[in-house]
Protein backbone atom coordinates (compact mmCIF):
# COMPACT_ATOMS: atom_id res chain seq x y z
CA UNK A 1 0.00 0.00 0.00
CA UNK A 2 2.72 2.52 0.70
CA UNK A 3 4.71 1.27 -2.13
CA UNK A 4 1.03 2.30 -4.80
CA UNK A 5 1.42 5.55 -2.39
CA UNK A 6 4.43 6.74 -3.43
CA UNK A 7 4.22 5.94 -6.98
CA UNK A 8 1.12 7.95 -7.35
CA UNK A 9 3.10 11.05 -5.68
CA UNK A 10 5.57 10.43 -7.96
CA UNK A 11 3.22 10.54 -11.37
CA UNK A 12 1.87 13.86 -9.57
CA UNK A 13 5.16 15.33 -9.10
CA UNK A 14 6.31 14.23 -12.85
CA UNK A 15 3.10 15.49 -14.27
CA UNK A 16 3.06 19.02 -12.49
CA UNK A 17 6.67 19.44 -13.28
CA UNK A 18 5.58 19.06 -17.22
CA UNK A 19 2.55 21.42 -16.59
CA UNK A 20 5.06 24.21 -14.92
CA UNK A 21 8.04 23.79 -18.39
CA UNK A 22 4.91 24.08 -21.07
CA UNK A 23 3.46 27.40 -18.76
CA UNK A 24 7.06 28.67 -18.67
CA UNK A 25 7.24 28.00 -22.56
CA UNK A 26 4.43 30.19 -23.84
CA UNK A 27 5.65 32.66 -21.68
CA UNK A 28 8.80 33.09 -23.55
CA UNK A 29 6.93 32.33 -26.81
CA UNK A 30 6.47 35.47 -28.97
CA UNK A 31 3.08 36.65 -30.61
CA UNK A 32 4.03 35.88 -34.30
CA UNK A 33 4.82 31.93 -32.54
CA UNK A 34 0.59 31.71 -33.19
CA UNK A 35 1.05 28.19 -34.59
CA UNK A 36 3.84 26.86 -31.79
CA UNK A 37 1.41 28.43 -29.16
CA UNK A 38 -1.42 26.74 -29.98
CA UNK A 39 0.00 23.91 -29.67
CA UNK A 40 1.77 24.10 -26.46
CA UNK A 41 -2.09 25.69 -25.14
CA UNK A 42 -3.44 21.89 -26.39
CA UNK A 43 -0.48 20.47 -24.52
CA UNK A 44 -1.03 22.15 -21.54
CA UNK A 45 -4.83 21.23 -21.60
CA UNK A 46 -4.32 17.71 -21.78
CA UNK A 47 -1.35 17.80 -18.95
CA UNK A 48 -3.71 19.85 -16.88
CA UNK A 49 -6.39 16.90 -16.85
CA UNK A 50 -3.89 14.40 -15.97
CA UNK A 51 -2.78 16.97 -13.16
CA UNK A 52 -6.73 16.59 -11.66
CA UNK A 53 -6.68 12.76 -12.62
CA UNK A 54 -3.35 12.52 -10.81
CA UNK A 55 -4.17 14.48 -7.76
CA UNK A 56 -7.49 12.44 -7.38
CA UNK A 57 -6.13 9.08 -7.43
CA UNK A 58 -3.30 10.56 -5.17
CA UNK A 59 -5.76 11.73 -2.53
CA UNK A 60 -7.84 8.12 -2.89
CA UNK A 61 -4.59 6.09 -2.16
CA UNK A 62 -3.93 8.33 1.05
CA UNK A 63 -7.67 8.16 2.22
CA UNK A 64 -6.99 4.11 1.53
CA UNK A 65 -3.84 4.05 3.23
CA UNK A 66 -4.87 6.13 6.20
CA UNK A 67 -8.13 3.59 6.77
CA UNK A 68 -5.91 0.87 7.12
CA UNK A 69 -3.00 2.29 9.40
CA UNK A 70 -4.75 5.04 11.20
CA UNK A 71 -7.97 3.69 13.81
CA UNK A 72 -9.44 7.18 14.28
CA UNK A 73 -9.60 7.95 10.26
CA UNK A 74 -11.19 4.61 9.95
CA UNK A 75 -13.56 4.78 12.64
CA UNK A 76 -14.50 8.73 11.28
CA UNK A 77 -15.40 6.98 7.90
CA UNK A 78 -17.47 3.74 8.98
CA UNK A 79 -19.42 6.28 11.09
CA UNK A 80 -20.20 8.69 8.22
CA UNK A 81 -20.88 5.27 5.35
CA UNK A 82 -23.13 4.08 8.46
CA UNK A 83 -25.17 7.47 8.55
CA UNK A 84 -25.70 7.39 4.49
CA UNK A 85 -26.99 3.98 4.16
CA UNK A 86 -29.07 4.31 7.38
CA UNK A 87 -32.41 5.17 5.93
CA UNK A 88 -34.46 5.49 2.44
CA UNK A 89 -34.82 8.63 1.76
CA UNK A 90 -36.80 11.08 -0.97
CA UNK A 91 -34.67 13.00 -3.84
CA UNK A 92 -36.83 16.15 -5.27
CA UNK A 93 -36.24 17.79 -8.58
CA UNK A 94 -36.29 21.31 -8.80
CA UNK A 95 -35.09 22.21 -11.54
CA UNK A 96 -35.71 20.84 -15.32
CA UNK A 97 -33.92 21.38 -18.70
CA UNK A 98 -35.50 21.14 -22.03
CA UNK A 99 -33.73 18.53 -24.82
CA UNK A 100 -36.03 17.17 -27.49
CA UNK A 101 -35.66 13.16 -28.00
CA UNK A 102 -33.25 12.72 -24.49
CA UNK A 103 -33.85 11.60 -20.94
CA UNK A 104 -31.05 11.37 -18.07
CA UNK A 105 -28.41 9.37 -18.11
CA UNK A 106 -26.26 9.82 -14.82
CA UNK A 107 -26.29 12.30 -12.18
CA UNK A 108 -23.66 12.96 -10.16
CA UNK A 109 -23.64 15.48 -6.52
CA UNK A 110 -22.66 15.68 -3.17
CA UNK A 111 -23.82 16.84 0.25
CA UNK A 112 -23.23 20.16 0.99
CA UNK A 113 -22.24 22.18 3.86
CA UNK A 114 -25.55 22.59 4.30
CA UNK A 115 -26.08 18.63 4.70
CA UNK A 116 -28.02 18.13 2.59
CA UNK A 117 -27.49 16.26 -1.10
CA UNK A 118 -27.64 18.08 -4.40
CA UNK A 119 -27.62 16.29 -7.80
CA UNK A 120 -27.32 17.17 -11.01
CA UNK A 121 -27.27 15.77 -14.43
CA UNK A 122 -23.94 15.30 -16.19
CA UNK A 123 -25.25 13.24 -19.32
CA UNK A 124 -28.19 11.99 -21.51
CA UNK A 125 -29.21 9.53 -23.50
CA UNK A 126 -31.70 9.68 -26.66
CA UNK A 127 -34.66 7.81 -25.81
CA UNK A 128 -34.01 5.30 -29.21
CA UNK A 129 -31.10 3.80 -26.60
CA UNK A 130 -33.74 2.36 -24.59
CA UNK A 131 -36.73 1.66 -27.12
CA UNK A 132 -37.20 1.30 -30.83
CA UNK A 133 -39.45 3.83 -30.69
CA UNK A 134 -38.80 7.43 -29.14
CA UNK A 135 -41.20 6.43 -25.90
CA UNK A 136 -39.14 5.65 -23.28
CA UNK A 137 -37.71 7.27 -20.14
CA UNK A 138 -35.39 6.57 -17.13
CA UNK A 139 -36.68 4.78 -14.30
CA UNK A 140 -33.85 3.51 -12.38
CA UNK A 141 -30.61 4.57 -11.81
CA UNK A 142 -27.16 2.76 -9.85
CA UNK A 143 -24.28 4.30 -8.41
CA UNK A 144 -22.07 4.65 -5.35
CA UNK A 145 -21.65 7.10 -2.69
CA UNK A 146 -18.82 7.79 -0.11
CA UNK A 147 -17.73 9.00 3.37
CA UNK A 148 -17.48 12.21 2.14
CA UNK A 149 -21.05 12.55 0.79
CA UNK A 150 -19.85 12.36 -3.10
CA UNK A 151 -22.43 10.68 -5.12
CA UNK A 152 -23.10 9.46 -8.88
CA UNK A 153 -25.69 6.80 -10.26
CA UNK A 154 -26.25 5.83 -13.81
CA UNK A 155 -29.24 4.74 -15.39
CA UNK A 156 -29.77 1.12 -16.19
CA UNK A 157 -33.59 0.76 -16.75
CA UNK A 158 -36.05 2.62 -18.26
CA UNK A 159 -40.04 2.69 -19.05
CA UNK A 160 -42.01 3.01 -22.25
CA UNK A 161 -44.82 5.53 -22.27
CA UNK A 162 -47.79 5.54 -24.87
CA UNK A 163 -48.51 9.09 -25.66
CA UNK A 164 -47.73 11.73 -22.88
CA UNK A 165 -44.15 11.08 -21.16
CA UNK A 166 -43.84 11.52 -17.43
CA UNK A 167 -41.43 13.03 -15.79
CA UNK A 168 -40.08 11.76 -12.47
CA UNK A 169 -41.00 14.95 -9.64
CA UNK A 170 -39.37 12.44 -6.83
CA UNK A 171 -37.20 9.74 -6.51
CA UNK A 172 -36.92 6.69 -3.67
CA UNK A 173 -33.45 6.69 -2.77
CA UNK A 174 -30.99 4.61 -0.59
CA UNK A 175 -27.79 3.61 0.32
CA UNK A 176 -26.11 0.57 0.94
CA UNK A 177 -23.32 -1.02 2.95
CA UNK A 178 -21.19 -1.94 0.27
CA UNK A 179 -21.80 1.87 -1.14
CA UNK A 180 -23.92 0.88 -3.68
CA UNK A 181 -26.54 4.13 -3.78
CA UNK A 182 -29.74 3.60 -5.90
CA UNK A 183 -32.47 6.14 -7.17
CA UNK A 184 -35.95 4.55 -8.49
CA UNK A 185 -38.85 7.27 -9.86
CA UNK A 186 -41.51 7.65 -7.75
CA UNK A 187 -44.37 10.48 -8.22
CA UNK A 188 -44.61 11.75 -11.69
CA UNK A 189 -45.76 14.73 -13.83
CA UNK A 190 -47.06 15.15 -17.19
CA UNK A 191 -44.32 16.65 -19.82
CA UNK A 192 -46.96 18.08 -21.98
CA UNK A 193 -44.11 19.50 -23.90
CA UNK A 194 -42.14 15.96 -24.60
CA UNK A 195 -38.71 17.94 -24.12
CA UNK A 196 -38.02 17.99 -20.10
CA UNK A 197 -35.49 16.09 -17.99
CA UNK A 198 -34.57 16.40 -15.03
CA UNK A 199 -31.64 18.77 -14.64
CA UNK A 200 -31.14 19.52 -10.83
CA UNK A 201 -32.45 17.60 -7.79
CA UNK A 202 -32.35 17.52 -3.67
CA UNK A 203 -32.57 15.43 -0.75
CA UNK A 204 -32.13 14.96 2.97
CA UNK A 205 -30.18 11.33 3.41
CA UNK A 206 -30.63 12.25 7.08
CA UNK A 207 -34.82 12.24 6.98
CA UNK A 208 -34.93 15.64 8.51
CA UNK A 209 -32.78 14.20 11.73
CA UNK A 210 -30.00 16.96 12.45
CA UNK A 211 -28.28 15.05 15.33
CA UNK A 212 -26.96 12.82 12.80
CA UNK A 213 -26.51 15.77 9.97
CA UNK A 214 -24.33 17.27 12.37
CA UNK A 215 -22.31 14.10 13.46
CA UNK A 216 -21.65 13.53 9.10
CA UNK A 217 -20.64 16.95 9.03
CA UNK A 218 -18.24 17.70 11.77
CA UNK A 219 -16.82 14.07 10.66
CA UNK A 220 -15.93 14.96 7.15
CA UNK A 221 -14.01 18.08 8.16
CA UNK A 222 -11.95 15.44 10.56
CA UNK A 223 -11.57 13.16 7.40
CA UNK A 224 -10.26 16.29 5.28
CA UNK A 225 -8.11 17.60 8.17
CA UNK A 226 -6.74 13.95 8.47
CA UNK A 227 -5.76 13.83 4.57
CA UNK A 228 -4.62 16.71 4.40
CA UNK A 229 -2.64 16.97 7.60
CA UNK A 230 -1.04 13.58 6.03
CA UNK A 231 -0.17 14.80 2.68
CA UNK A 232 1.92 17.81 3.95
CA UNK A 233 3.68 15.71 6.42
CA UNK A 234 4.24 13.11 3.37
CA UNK A 235 5.68 16.18 1.20
CA UNK A 236 8.53 17.21 3.61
Amino acid sequence: MENELKKSYNSKIELERKQSEIKDQLKRKLFFQFVSKINLKNELNQINQKVINVNKEFISSVRKFQFLNDKNFSNLVIENKKLLFKNEFKIKTFQKGAIDGYTEKEFKGKITANGYLYLFTVDLASNSNYSLQDNSMSSFFKGSFNELGNYNAKSVEAEFYMLIPRIPETFKARGFEDGTFTMITDQKEWDLTGQEYVKKMVGDPFNSVNYDRNIFLKNRILIDENVSNFVSNFMK
